[in-house]
């Protein structure tokens, strides 16, 4: 069981917040790619790739929401702005299929990195949602890969 003394620290925790709201970033500009690929698709995969990228960006959408509250739950501003998730985020807005698979595995990558540092600050909700969107990003990514053969 976690320390209830550490609660408090949790609204002051840089580091767990900093992560956080990279993975925000990675989430927003994943989103964005997934659209950019489900607009612009074409070919004979193309019906199978439109309804899984609209699946995936309909998930990422809700997510991004949860993200920015676990945000403000810890007692955070939101930074928000494609201006601020295009310098935050690493993903690549291409509308192409291997950076569609690449956006997830970082998105999986990130959050990855998200529940190791809030597992180090007790912080079980963060570690909670990290852990979650981490299995999501895995079976997107999955799912991506397997449109590809």
């Amino acid at each position: 069981m976690a320390n209830t003394d550490k609660v408090t620290d949790l609204n002051h925790n840089k580091k767990v917040a900093a992560k956080l709201q990279e993975f925000l970033a990675n989430s927003y500009a994943t989103l964005i790619q997934t659209q950019n690929l489900h607009w612009n698709v074409e070919g004979e995969a193309f019906f199978s790739i439109h309804k899984l990228t609209e699946e995936i960006y309909d998930d990422q959408f809700a997510a991004i929401d949860e993200i920015a509250e676990r945000l403000r739950a810890l007692g955070q501003k939101v930074e928000a702005g494609f201006d601020v998730f295009e310098k935050q985020s690493k993903v690549k807005n291409e509308p192409t299929l291997a950076a569609a698979i690449a956006a997830q595995e970082q998105a999986a990558k990130t959050a990855t990195e998200l529940a190791d540092i809030a597992d180090d600050a007790d912080d079980i909700g963060t570690e909670d949602l990290a852990v979650a969107r981490l299995k999501q990003h895995q079976k997107n990514a999955w799912m991506l890969r397997s449109l590809n053969k």
